[in-house]
């Protein structure tokens, strides 16, 4: 059994500034793909530190790759996506981004 692929982030882009909705929240989206076909889950990083803090339960053992959080106004993130196939795992880069 391979790990699978690293998860390709796509929104928030790297660098951007990302607006919230009405309820304070950003989506994010990601894409990811196991060489052997396996199912995947993901688990959502995103904090003010690194983008490696611990994450809440809620973004944890994902089935789908778009989770909307709740974040603060006028704070730089960083985040990230573990994709995990029930035996092995792989992280995606880090990527940062500031919220309006």
């Amino acid at each position: 059994n391979y790990a699978p692929f690293p998860a390709d982030l796509k929104t928030p882009a790297s660098g951007s500034t990302v607006s919230r909705d009405g309820e304070g929240k950003v989506t994010f989206t990601w894409d990811g793909s196991d060489p052997d076909g396996d199912t995947l889950t993901y688990t959502l990083y995103a904090d003010k530190t690194d983008g490696k803090q611990t994450p809440p339960s809620a973004q944890t053992d994902l089935s789908v790759k778009t989770l909307a959080v709740a974040l603060e106004a006028d704070t730089t993130y960083y985040w990230r996506v573990k994709t995990s196939d029930g035996t092995n795992s792989s992280y995606s880069i880090v990527y940062s981004f500031k919220t309006e």
